[in-house]
């Protein structure tokens, strides 16, 4: 990176990171930038995409398994190869409100994963994107405002988590028609109607 732009980026860091702060955003922001605290409320979204059985919501999740895991083998490679430090890091002023990752810094591998969560969901069923694409902005300013990346860590994680999105989307569909005479012969397509027949009795006995 030119060094006239590694100076704006840390101006920028330093900005988000130490002025424009105050104490309810440290605990906010703190809090939204751990994925750890929305385990939970994830389980609890798949457990109702299973319960309810629409397919296209399962067939959301399985594209966004796909396009995480995706995204995350990317960033590995990434910032293995460039390895470049975080703010936390190498910068003495930097304000650290989450542990300092060991890892390095570009691009960030939260703000990509989220994109792709973001991206794919809004793709496949755009009224979600009113609370996605906030979602994903508010994660990726968090990555910054709590000292874990610059801001291009996170621009370079939002870019390779469309381009994620985008592969696994496009890829999907243009292998359905070859995955679809490969499982044919299986008769899985059985097999899943059979699945379906046994949720909806057991739905029906919990749900009575």
């Amino acid at each position: 990176m030119p060094v006239y732009l590694q100076s704006l980026d840390k101006a920028i860091f330093l900005a988000v990171n130490r002025e424009l702060t105050h104490p309810i955003l440290d605990f906010l922001l703190s809090f939204i930038t751990d994925f750890r605290n929305f385990q939970v409320a994830l389980i609890f979204v798949l457990f109702l995409v299973l319960l309810v059985g629409d397919r296209r919501l399962m067939a959301t999740c399985l594209l966004i398994g796909l396009g995480v895991a995706l995204s995350d083998s990317l960033v590995d490679l990434i910032k293995d190869a460039l390895a470049r430090p975080r703010p936390c890091q190498e910068l003495p002023l930097a304000r650290v409100l989450v542990k300092c990752g060991r890892n390095f810094g570009f691009p960030s591998g939260h703000a990509a994963n989220t994109a792709t969560l973001s991206l794919i969901t809004s793709f496949r069923h755009r009224r979600l994107g009113f609370f996605f694409y906030p979602f994903m902005a508010l994660m990726a300013y968090s990555r910054i405002y709590v000292g874990a990346h610059y801001p291009s860590d996170v621009l370079g994680g939002m870019a390779l988590g469309l381009v994620s999105s985008l592969v696994v989307m496009y890829g999907v569909r243009a292998l359905s028609p070859l995955l679809l005479n490969l499982v044919r012969p299986l008769k899985l397509d059985l097999a899943l109607q059979r699945a379906f027949e046994l949720r909806e009795r057991l739905k029906r006995r919990a749900f009575p």
